[in-house]
């Protein structure tokens, strides 16, 4: 036993339950900002730079697109059809407090934050030609500011108040123009032939990244000085459309949006440092929650045995009932109801799940269990939480061995960590993880699952529920296979 905690001590440092680390929180700074298909429909969702601590940010039914963060990183605006037209909308960096800016029942898209982020600057048809229009965050003050027969858009404000922007002015070509914050003043930047589109500052404004080429065709990064000179590809995937950059807050990394050429429905966000290859965010990555509000349900399958048994999303959990009236079947005789993810945890891994007992009676026959299986025979173990004729007590499971203490806990959190072939169970005592045993598991590609179940006839036939939350991948490669999302419009929150 020492020598399997000395191979683990690396994975028991995990987050604990109710700290910050493993809940969901406002985003960071250099936290992502972009839009997806993750939960089903469009969202708006954060994630760390690298990708990991991925969170549905607007949760609502329409399409929320093309966000953009607000200079001191507290709020958030974006475009959405929720009101039965693309209008702009703003909201705080936690996802709260959303308010429509604009009330135009046009076309309305492409929100920046302008000034001391006391007003918006965004794209508009709304009189059938695209034009930049800028409106305060109470929606009073809105006006024209190109107000010209071209197409303007793209509207890219400059840390010290200039305009970047795109126009077909003069040609078909579109190409960079920028102007002052009142729409004066407007200069051509770029001239080459191809395209210029899509402008966007560095955080000193020395610099502007830019979308070069034809959409559909293959389109690349590539950046320049404010005046127009000197410019140098930065990104370069062949056969790739690549789209909407931003800079990081250091100004050293540029995100984007990759797509395959001519294919808008398969797309992920990039970022690179010039010179090296570019990094995948749209791989999913550890740390993962899910706080089961209602965003994330696409993740999960769903496992049964018998009848009776469910698992459903309520007020922000996930709610697993085993009736009154279930009945033992399927292959193994028993009840059960699982959420097993659609993706797998490659090698090692951690994760965990909070539990809370909602109806529990005494000696209900049942158990509640975080549960991994893994291999083409399902080879498992899990931590669990049962009640038992003989009494409340926490067990694991690692094939061959089932070990239990008693408990008294209504509430609590199960963990499954696994490190070469070790596999551990644990539960959180309230101060520290109590180890309940490790032992040898296979290796392979792995399923985590969360659910209740009763068999060999000991369930009492009075309705259990037990609530689930937070459920976290602390660490682990997670394959998707082939993903079922695409994620665009990226942003970089700077730091305040």
């Amino acid at each position: 036993m020492r020598l399997v905690l000395g191979l683990l001590v690396g994975l028991l440092i995990g987050a604990a339950p109710g700290s910050a680390a493993a809940v969901r929180s406002v985003a960071s700074p250099g936290a992502l900002i972009f839009s997806s298909t993750f939960s089903g429909d469009r969202e708006i969702f954060t994630s760390a730079a690298d990708g990991s601590s991925r969170v549905d940010l607007s949760k609502d039914p329409h399409a929320d697109v093309t966000p953009a963060w607000s200079a001191d990183g507290m709020r958030i605006a974006f475009a959405s059809n929720r009101s039965g037209s693309f209008e702009i909308y703003v909201m705080n960096a936690d996802g709260s407090d959303v308010v429509q800016v604009t009330h135009d029942h046009a076309y309305d898209d492409r929100p920046s934050f302008t000034g001391y982020d006391k007003a918006l600057v965004y794209e508009s048809n709304v009189r059938g030609n695209w034009e930049i229009r800028r409106i305060a965050l109470d929606g009073s003050g809105e006006i024209d500011l190109t107000r010209n027969r071209a197409a303007d858009r793209y509207p890219a404000p400059a840390p010290g108040g200039a305009i970047a922007f795109a126009s077909n002015r003069g040609g078909s070509d579109w190409h960079l123009w920028v102007m002052r914050s009142n729409g004066t003043h407007a200069m051509q930047l770029t001239r080459q032939p191809g395209g210029q589109s899509q402008p966007a500052w560095n955080p000193s404004g020395a610099k502007i990244a830019f979308v070069a080429g034809t959409p559909g065709q293959g389109t690349s990064i590539w950046s320049m000085l404010r005046n127009g000179t000197k410019p140098r590809r930065v990104a370069a995937g062949l056969g790739r459309d690549e789209s909407s950059p931003a800079w990081s807050p250091d100004g050293t990394s540029i995100v984007y949006q990759d797509c395959a050429a001519g294919a808008s429905t398969e797309c992920g966000v990039r970022t690179v440092v010039p010179g090296s290859p570019p990094l995948d965010v749209s791989t999913l990555r550890a740390p993962w929650v899910d706080t089961f509000d209602g965003g994330d349900s696409r993740f999960w399958q769903v496992i049964n045995n018998g009848k009776g048994a469910t698992n459903t999303e309520q007020n922000g959990q996930l709610v697993t009932t085993l009736a009154a009236d279930s009945v033992e079947g399927g292959q193994y005789n028993e009840i059960e109801t699982h959420w097993g993810t659609q993706c797998r945890l490659v090698g090692d891994f951690d994760v965990q799940a909070d539990y809370r007992l909602l109806e529990w009676p005494q000696a209900n026959g049942v158990q509640a269990a975080l549960s991994s299986f893994a291999g083409p025979s399902n080879i498992g173990f899990m931590a669990l939480r049962e009640s038992q004729a003989w009494g409340e007590q926490y067990g694991s499971w690692i094939p061959q061995d089932f070990v239990s203490v008693g408990a008294g806990d209504p509430a609590g959190t199960l963990r499954l960590q696994r490190q070469g072939d070790t596999a551990q169970t644990s539960y959180w005592n309230g101060s520290s993880w109590v180890v309940l045993a490790s032992g040898p598991t296979i290796t392979d590609p792995a399923t985590v699952t969360l659910g209740a179940s009763s068999f060999m006839g000991r369930f009492v036939h009075q309705e259990v529920q037990v609530a689930w939350d937070n459920f976290r991948i602390n660490a682990g490669a997670i394959s998707c296979g082939s993903p079922w999302w695409e994620d665009d419009s990226p942003d970089w929150r700077a730091s305040p």
